[in-house]
């Protein structure tokens, strides 16, 4: 996973509305999903990217533990699940949808006007 900035704080995972619905909504959770030891230390954030036909981030959580599971990945937990505004993925030939999790900030995430933006500029 390529951090989007180097200030980051969130991470953007992709989902299908039937694991948006039953994980991220229901279990409060994201999983499995693979982050460094730094990405684990600096997150505050998930913001679920829901996949077409929606195409947008609608929703963001704080996070409240990262809990390790057996085959070397990750767990999510996290409390109360806000609604945002949603924030875009605009079709236009350029920029490719959001497939992996992505890190950005939430200042970052929240001021976008689409997320197009955000996976358009890659740190080096």
């Amino acid at each position: 996973m390529k951090a989007v900035e180097a200030d980051f704080d969130t991470v953007i995972v992709p989902a299908r509305e039937e694991g948006f619905q039953r994980v991220f909504i229901g279990e409060r959770k994201w999983y499995p999903i693979r982050l460094s030891p730094e990405s684990r230390k600096r997150l505050k954030y998930v913001a679920a990217y829901r996949t077409a036909p929606i195409s947008a981030v609608t929703h963001v959580a704080d996070i409240r533990v990262v809990v390790a599971l057996d085959d070397g990945r990750w767990a999510i937990e996290f409390g109360s699940v806000r609604e945002v505004a949603p924030i875009r993925f605009v079709s236009d030939g350029a920029t490719k949808t959001l497939q992996t999790p992505r890190l950005t900030s939430l200042d970052r995430l929240l001021t976008a006007r689409t997320l197009n933006a955000l996976l358009s500029k890659r740190s080096e």
